[in-house]
């Protein structure tokens, strides 16, 4: 799969929750963004997805972009952790 950004990924991939941006959980040197779930039984699911790489300009087709790699971290919390 190709995205333009991290936040483009989780908006396709992030169903069941949303994709928010708690200033605590992301990676300052590398474009990121979160998908955070809350469950019926009050844990709280997010998924951490970062973007490393470099874009070089101008952009043109997603094969000309071929250094860029998408991580994703998976964490499982309580409200109180956050």
């Amino acid at each position: 799969m190709f995205w333009a950004s991290p936040k483009a990924a989780l908006q396709e991939l992030c169903k069941r929750g949303d994709v928010v941006k708690p200033p605590r959980l992301e990676y300052k040197r590398h474009p990121s963004a979160v998908c955070k779930v809350v469950l019926a039984n009050g844990w709280i699911e997010i998924e951490l997805a970062i973007m490393t790489g470099i874009w070089p300009p101008p952009y043109h087709e997603p094969e000309d972009s071929s250094p860029l790699m998408l991580y994703t971290v998976y964490l499982r919390t309580t409200p109180e952790s956050l």
